[in-house]
């Protein structure tokens, strides 16, 4: 099927969002009029950009607030109908979107707006263009699709269309099953966004909270299967208001916006909701294999800090194995994982270099990644296949026969039972829902929570992404407060305000107490948990005198998930400013 975004949907200026759209596969562009406005040029070198890129302007929004209004009002507004048609035959493209009136005074006369309409579908059928009509969730008189339809079936000129917005229609809940009875060749264009639920009617708080299809809460595959049954044959369309993008690069923000078409037609024909005879060439790669959990983490070590890194994976039971042939990396394993020290030659906080990931079949998620269009490349180092995200995070696919053969000992004994279940990540503002995108549209994870955390500097916004058996989870998180626990971890002052920096590990063993032991062995410090934790714990928590003397002499903390009769006891190691270490043991507990 065709894709196309809206320029309001990325940031920079207009020849920067249309050749980010180019390069991203898009098949053409929504043209926003601020855009247009911004633009020093005229409106026929936009026209030959956009065609020298090989796109095609599908729409030209928004006209406002035309309908519903007193006959002198009327006049003027079909004036202004006219300098936008002018503008349209210079940019070459024949639709123009016209949104439900969201003015005050606004009458709700089915007879008058459908007159109105159509006398602004006469002048655009004598210019050879056409109107779509939409209705705004926060329209005044006209605000759901139904009521859109009837002023455009009872204003009956065939140069007058409507329009479908998933965000206007799933925000205020309306039911989607009757859009299958609209004619198809009447629904002019489509556009699309998820976003978070809200409680107010109509909707405002998520408006500028548009994010791309599956990061949402938005049933967009009913959505758009329902429309596609109608009998709709043009292009999927991206509009989505959201500031974060406007603060990001716009080159990864719309590679992740085409990604997500991609995965919506994936998922239309994984779900069957469109019956085989419709015969639309929807995508169809390689299914998502499940991630089976971490396999390595590679960690680049300055000098300074080198020491206390190997004290701390000593303690954690993991065996050095000897150094890199050729690079300047360490091994050191354990039965589930292995670590990697590459040396750095500055004195910067300890990074996440890459990760290891391990699933079903890496040679299906390899071409899995190809059909998308998301390149990887070999890694010389550590083998496998290095998957880049937006935030420029590096993730490794797949084995390496000959890894032992890189380093220049064998392997020793290596008994730890420390595993790697989760890591947390600090991205810079606007790339939350592209790096989300990596973890949900090409990696398949489920979502497993979404929402803000308040402290005390500022708000935080989150999302985490867990495999189904929680081998593998993924936090991500986004401020634009500097005081906060992320702000703080993206500081200038360390020079990791354009990547995403690792916050948090998640280590798992099967005796966090042992563990706690030889890290004080080791002397090695342990996050102190204040008393009026433990006495919280008390008030909540039905366990013994003796569990909680114990929780509080390793300064271990309790957390209980949904009702199940086990428990995470987890205590933390603080690395350095910018990167902690969670190690905890998942333990039974009666209920």
């Amino acid at each position: 099927m065709r894709h196309s975004i809206a320029t309001l949907s990325l940031s920079g200026s207009l020849p920067e969002k249309l050749q980010a759209i180019a390069a991203a596969g898009f098949d053409g562009c929504e043209l926003f009029e601020n855009d247009l406005l911004s633009y020093p040029g005229r409106p026929d070198e936009i026209r030959r950009m956009v065609e020298d890129l090989g796109l095609t302007i599908e729409i030209f929004q928004p006209f406002r607030d035309f309908e519903g209004v007193h006959p002198e009002q009327l006049e003027r507004n079909l004036v202004r109908a006219e300098h936008k048609f002018d503008l349209m035959e210079q940019l070459g493209v024949e639709l123009m979107l016209v949104c439900s009136n969201a003015q005050p005074d606004v009458s709700g006369d089915p007879a008058l707006v459908a007159e109105q309409l159509h006398r602004l579908a006469e002048r655009a059928a004598a210019r050879g263009l056409r109107v779509g009509f939409e209705a705004l969730s926060w329209g005044t008189q006209i605000n759901r699709y139904a009521q859109a339809w009837a002023a455009v079936e009872a204003a009956d000129h065939p140069s007058l269309g409507l329009i479908l917005d998933s965000y206007h229609t799933l925000a205020l809940d309306d039911a989607i099953t009757p859009i299958t009875e609209l004619p198809g060749e009447k629904i002019f264009f489509l556009q699309l966004s998820d976003a978070p639920r809200e409680s107010t009617r109509p909707p405002r708080y998520s408006r500028t909270l548009r994010s791309f299809p599956g990061l949402g809460e938005y049933d967009m595959t009913g959505f758009v299967a329902a429309v596609l049954k109608a009998g709709y044959a043009g292009a999927l369309s991206l509009e989505m208001f959201n500031d974060e993008f406007r603060a990001a690069p716009a080159g990864p923000t719309a590679m992740a916006a085409r990604q997500s078409l991609l995965w919506l037609e994936e998922r239309l024909q994984a779900d069957a909701q469109l019956p085989s005879q419709a015969g639309l060439p929807l995508f169809q790669p390689p299914r998502a294999p499940a991630l089976n959990g971490f396999t390595s983490l590679e960690l680049a070590i300055p000098p300074v800090h080198r020491q206390a890194v190997e004290q701390l994976l000593g303690s954690l039971g993991l065996v050095e194995q000897g150094r890199h042939r050729r690079a300047p990396i360490t091994r050191f394993a354990g039965q589930a994982f292995d670590v990697y020290l590459r040396e750095t030659h500055d004195n910067a906080a300890v990074t996440v270099h890459s990760l290891g990931l391990t699933c079903a079949g890496s040679q299906a998620l390899l071409m899995r990644l190809e059909d998308y269009g998301q390149a990887t490349r070999g890694d010389d180092d550590l083998g496998g296949r290095l998957l880049t995200t937006p935030a420029a995070l590096a993730l490794r696919i797949g084995p390496d026969a000959n890894l032992d053969g890189r380093f220049e000992s064998g392997l020793h004994p290596a008994p730890s039972d420390c595993r790697l279940s989760g890591v947390a990540f600090a991205l810079p503002i606007g790339l939350l829902e592209s790096e989300s995108g990596v973890w949900r549209h090409l990696l398949g994870l489920p979502a497993a929570s979404t929402g803000v955390r308040h402290e005390p500097q500022g708000v935080v916004r989150r999302r985490c992404w867990q495999s189904t058996a929680g081998e593998v989870e993924i936090a991500l998180e986004t401020s634009t407060h500097a005081g906060t626990s992320v702000g703080r971890a993206l500081s200038p002052s360390a020079g990791l305000t354009q990547r995403a920096t690792c916050v948090a590990l998640r280590l798992e063993v099967d005796d966090v107490v042992a563990t706690a032991q030889r890290l004080k062995a080791a002397g090695l410090a342990v996050e102190p948990v204040p008393v009026n934790y433990y006495h919280d714990l008390a008030a909540h928590q039905a366990l013994s005198e003796r569990d909680r003397t114990l929780f509080q002499a390793h300064a271990l903390r309790y957390e209980r998930r949904g009702n199940r009769d086990y428990a995470f006891l987890q205590l933390t190691v603080p690395g350095n400013d910018h990167l902690m270490l969670e190690v905890g043991e998942y333990r039974a507990f009666e209920v």
